[in-house]
């Protein structure tokens, strides 16, 4: 059979073409077109996007069949109008599948077609905050000193930062909205990422940003706010736009081949959907067989069902709490959720010009609320971990955050907080072979008095916070707490 096909392939196996035929076609074509209307007389046809798995072997039959039967029925009568064109999203050579957008009768054809194994929807994902556009309020008298937010202390970050881990050597993808490449806070070193279509060092969206400074903040840079891992490198996957709209899951597993292509070791998903496919299952599953940590957030609905792709038994559901380690009403239970990390008044970076989830304000830093905030917290667990011991895998890091988190709710594993608040020191020690006994404190180091001493401004203005940058010099005579100043206290 003589075709034209017309196509363009990225690097990353995406395909964006239109497909048709120049002649009559074969036995197959004809017989799939004996069970279709030669008649149609609808107008603006609307296309449906599947995710079509072949038999193994069978990948050119089945583009020809493509080709004719879309040819066929483009043709069926004089009454056919609005045939949207069959377009390949992507080709997935090791998952032998093709993502493509076509009439609903091309799709109902190809149901029967000898060379296909399966056909199913390719369901949206959407980013995961409550779009609560909030800001350092004005009263904040010292918001644009930097400063370690409460999340990252409840997870005992700062603990694993004493022990020599800030992130050092690891990379975390990023699949989201994004990053402000320009902002302050991001060391541009450790800072990377992929263009699919849109730029990755811009986020109008706001999403990405504000879920890569709690993974990467920089530290000691004397603004701002420390994320978990601030030595981290990011490495970001741009899929949502500047109005954070949905994409398809498709778009998300394109984006983690792409984590995996350029050698990161963790693929943080702020993001999900209700609808799961097995095409989505399967890959996620090569991945982490393959090396990566996966991690996602669990949903925002505030009931039982089910989100993917975190509810994949090979990707990390994160629940999340409050400041006083209580379950977020908005968080979703189900027995897919495996961990639970803060994730209400999240403070981290936004946009510097302002984004659809902050609104217009232009300090760079904000508040927002989510699973998606929670997730980040547990990819920066997971990238001081993978520093500590470089060898270790996937499972094995899975494994010492899930048997080392703080057992909250119902004793064990429950459907609000999975195995509990993620830590980092109790993991750390955990992985290093020592999960009874806390960590001594490094050589020399003085104790804080009182133990555990912070200001009166609240828990996030401790006496590690008083020993970033210059914040000693400058307030630590002042704030006095339990008759202590900093000075004094620390």
């Amino acid at each position: 059979v003589k075709k034209l096909r017309r196509r363009k392939t990225t690097e990353e196996g995406h395909v964006t073409s239109h497909l048709f035929s120049q002649q009559e076609s074969h036995e197959t074509s004809h017989l799939l077109m004996s069970e279709l209307h030669h008649q149609k007389h609808t107008q603006g046809v609307v296309s449906r996007r599947v995710i079509i798995k072949y038999k193994s072997g069978y990948k050119a039959n089945l583009m020809d069949t493509m080709v004719v039967t879309e040819r066929n029925i483009r043709h069926a009568g004089p009454g056919i109008q609005g045939i949207p064109d069959m377009h390949i999203n992507y080709d997935f050579d090791e998952l032998d599948s093709f993502v493509v957008t076509a009439d609903p009768e091309v799709v109902e054809a190809l149901q029967n077609s000898p060379e296909v194994e399966s056909i199913e929807e390719d369901p949206i994902r959407f980013p995961l905050s409550t779009n609560k556009k909030g800001h350092f309020p004005s009263k904040e008298h010292r918001h644009l000193q930097e400063r370690i937010p409460d999340g990252v202390i409840l997870v005992q970050a700062p603990d694993a930062w004493a022990r020599g881990y800030t992130g050092n050597g690891v990379k975390v993808c990023v699949i989201d909205s994004g990053i402000d490449s320009n902002h302050p806070d991001f060391v541009s070193t450790k800072l990377s990422g992929k263009n699919t279509g849109v730029n990755w060092g811009e986020d109008g969206c706001g999403h990405g940003t504000h879920v890569a400074g709690t993974i990467a903040g920089e530290r000691n840079n004397g603004q701002g706010v420390v994320g978990v891992a601030p030595d981290a490198e990011i490495f970001t996957v741009r899929v949502f736009g500047n109005n954070c709209n949905y994409v398809y899951s498709s778009e998300i597993y394109n984006a983690a081949r792409i984590c995996k292509e350029n050698n990161a070791n963790i693929v943080s998903m702020s993001l999900g959907g209700p609808a799961s496919s097995n095409a989505e299952r399967n890959a996620f599953n090569s991945l982490y067989n393959d090396g990566l940590l996966l991690i996602a957030a669990a949903g925002n609905d505030g009931n039982t069902r089910l989100s993917y792709p975190a509810s994949y038994d090979s990707v990390m559901s994160v629940a999340a709490v409050d400041s006083n380690k209580n379950h977020a009403g908005f968080s979703q239970q189900n027995s897919q959720v495996d961990i639970a990390a803060p994730g209400v008044d999240v403070r981290s970076t936004f946009p510097q010009n302002g984004c659809t989830i902050c609104g217009p304000h232009r300090d760079g830093y904000g508040i927002s609320d989510g699973t998606s905030m929670a997730t980040p917290h547990v990819s920066g667990v997971a990238a001081l971990l993978w520093q500590s011991k470089p060898t270790a895998t996937a499972a094995e890091l899975r494994e010492a955050l899930q048997n080392s988190a703080e057992d909250l709710g119902t004793s064990g594993r429950d459907i609000w907080y999975g195995h509990g608040l993620v830590q980092a020191a109790s993991a750390l020690d955990y992985l290093e072979g020592d999960s009874t006994t806390p960590s001594p404190p490094p050589p020399n180091r003085c104790q804080d008095f009182p133990s555990g001493w912070y200001d009166s401004d609240g828990p996030s203005y401790t006496c590690v916070w008083y020993s970033l940058g210059t914040n000693c010099a400058q307030f630590g005579d002042g704030f006095e707490n339990s008759g202590y100043t900093a000075n004094e206290a620390c």
